[in-house]
């Protein structure tokens, strides 16, 4: 099944100009723990909640006026919107990595993909095949005299 069904439509950006406070932020509005940053629509870089604690405040920058290239993770992983899901576990294995981007034939960022998304999915699949072949009734009765 290619990931443009299975994807949520909106995506959680920032410019790499844009400050570390401004990412928080939007990070707590939207309630996520990644954004994508990008530039003219293509991703450059992460930046996970864990990146502002450790490569800012840690390192003791001011997250009004440091910019949020400067913490963000390069070298993003992507994968089209027409691969699979089990291109994406492909990918994350692979590069070792937790989160990929979805690019569209333009390569410009429509999603991001977490390992927990993988697994919520997966777990909710195997549900449904579990489903799919339960019983309808138990196939011994007891019968109580």
């Amino acid at each position: 099944m290619p990931l443009q069904n299975i994807l949520k439509k909106s995506i959680t950006y920032a410019s790499p100009g844009d400050t570390v406070r401004y990412v928080a932020e939007m990070m707590s509005d939207e309630d996520v723990g990644a954004v994508v940053i990008v530039e003219t629509g293509m991703p450059r870089g992460i930046v996970t909640d864990r990146d502002i604690v450790l490569r800012c405040l840690a390192m003791r920058l001011d997250p009004d006026y440091t910019a949020v290239e400067e913490i963000m993770t390069t070298g993003v992983e992507t994968v089209t919107i027409n691969d699979g899901i089990f291109d994406v576990i492909k990918t994350m294995r692979l590069a070792e990595v937790r989160r990929v981007v979805i690019v569209d034939e333009n390569q410009n960022a429509v999603g991001l993909l977490s390992l927990d998304d993988i697994l919520d999915l997966l777990g909710e699949e195997m549900n449904s095949l579990r489903q799919a072949v339960a019983p309808k009734r138990p196939k011994i009765l007891e019968r109580v005299a």
